[in-house]
């Protein structure tokens, strides 16, 4: 991300947050929609990390700027889902908007199904490309820590998928 608009936006100039917003929506929205599983809470939880966004950017300094949005990103999703109590798969309808086959939305739903502590550092790695050592400063937790919830989340995704699948194929 350019530092000169990172500078406009500090500034308060609404054309600067709007690229930024821009630049990132799409993935934060992404994360989102994999964390809860719902078109309306993911929309909810963009909306209020975008508004953080606006008002702690001031308390930015240079440095590694996607992963300071990503940080944020992973506290509000973090402290929105601790607030909601989830349903046990996304409504079908909103099912229906994933442009995909079978396949992927027996994916969709093994992920779901595991626990966002070990859910959120897993689609940070897989989905988003972040390096452990990135998470690791994202969520405030330990490498080790990153590593062994991705191991975990691996495991139960392993085992859920055999479960859902016994005798079919």
């Amino acid at each position: 991300m350019d530092e000169r608009l990172i500078e406009r936006a500090k500034k308060g100039e609404r054309e600067a947050m709007k690229e930024i917003y821009e630049h990132y929506k799409d993935r934060i929205f992404s994360m989102c929609l994999r964390m809860c599983g719902n078109v309306r809470d993911a929309e909810d939880m963009v909306q209020e990390i975008f508004l953080r966004v606006m008002k702690k950017i001031g308390k930015y300094r240079k440095g590694n700027f996607n992963g300071w949005i990503w940080r944020l990103a992973t506290r509000v999703i973090l402290d929105y889902l601790s607030t909601l109590t989830p349903p046990p798969f996304p409504e079908f309808d909103e099912l229906l908007s994933f442009p995909s086959h079978e396949r992927r939305m027996d994916v969709e739903r093994v992920v779901y199904s595991i626990p966002a502590k070990y859910r959120l550092p897993l689609l940070l790695h897989v989905v988003e490309g972040f390096e452990i050592k990135e998470i690791s400063r994202i969520m405030g937790i330990r490498e080790g820590t990153v590593k062994s919830r991705i191991f975990r989340a691996k495991e139960m995704f392993r085992k859920k998928w055999r479960e859902m699948h016994e005798g079919t194929e």
